[in-house]
């Protein structure tokens, strides 16, 4: 586990919680399905850019907001 996925995946998770959202409602935003989701969470696998953008998109930050320590 690399560390930016621990982070991208600690954010992902931080900014979910803000926005009351679970992780099937961000499965259906992003089209991602929920545990791909719950393994970006985790910081495990190596989603591609597309994904990020997704959830990024789903969650309504901008991409890089995903990468920064927070």
């Amino acid at each position: 586990m690399c560390k930016t996925s621990k982070i991208v995946g600690r954010n992902v998770a931080t900014i979910r919680a803000q926005r009351k959202m679970t992780q099937s409602i961000l499965a259906k935003r992003s089209k991602i399905n929920q545990p791909r989701i719950s393994a970006i969470e985790k910081g495990v696998g190596n989603p591609t850019t597309e994904t990020i953008e997704a959830v990024a998109k789903a969650l309504k930050v901008p991409v890089i907001e995903l990468f920064q320590e927070i």
